[in-house]
């Protein structure tokens, strides 16, 4: 989905939770296709991917207050 909104050159906010132990704040930053980013894997794997999540990620990211991360449906952990 990031992906995805960078190809189309848009840019957007990414907003997260932050843990307790750093304020139990808010963090976000806004990513653009003109930001160099980097992404790197614990494992080769490729795991499958929660259509019903990106779903919910695909709009929040095009609403006006950015993509917020939240919950994985059906996890019981909130994504970080």
């Amino acid at each position: 989905m990031i992906a995805a909104k960078l190809r189309r050159r848009e840019g957007f906010f990414l907003t997260w939770r932050d843990d307790g132990a750093v304020g139990d704040g808010r963090s976000s930053v806004w990513l653009h296709h003109s930001i160099p980013l980097y992404f790197r894997f614990s494992s080769a794997q490729r795991h499958a991917v929660n259509r019903e999540w990106l779903d919910e990620l695909s709009k929040a990211a095009n609403h006006a207050g950015g993509l917020h991360l939240t919950e994985e449906p059906g996890r019981g952990s909130a994504a970080r």
